[in-house]
């Protein structure tokens, strides 16, 4: 009975490492791909980011827009440190990103919610970076 069991585990742990695998899979195919995307698009790490956040909620989306919004993190280079710096560079992004949203959704909080995300993937960019 001990066997039985213990067989039957074993098949539980192979099914969930396939899925797992097939999982791996996935995400490394997505990585591949968003990688020759934004190799052809010819932006740096951080633009592509910000491109694929406001992508999502934008279908005709200019590259031009997301290297503005990128942009906006060079007239800040002390956010990190420097609490008016942050707080001004968070307003500017809002900003740029309600001007970029106009075009398809009026509803300011939602455009609000998309400079965070924004703000939040350019943080943590830099902290893989910088650690």
């Amino acid at each position: 009975m001990r066997h039985i069991f213990e067989c039957a585990n074993f098949e539980n742990r192979q099914i969930e490492a396939c899925v797992a695998l097939a999982k791996l899979n996935e995400i490394a195919n997505e990585c591949t791909e968003a990688e020759v995307l934004r190799q052809r698009l010819k932006v740096d790490e951080n633009t592509f980011a910000i491109y694929t956040v406001i992508k999502q909620a934008v279908d005709r989306l200019d590259i031009n827009q997301a290297e503005t919004i990128n942009a906006i993190y060079g007239n800040f280079p002390d956010y990190w440190w420097d609490a008016p710096q942050e707080i001004d560079l968070r307003i500017e992004v809002a900003f740029e990103v309600v001007e970029t949203s106009k075009s398809f959704s009026s509803e300011l909080s939602y455009c609000f919610k998309l400079a965070l995300q924004i703000y939040s993937i350019h943080f943590s960019l830099e902290i893989n970076i910088q650690g």
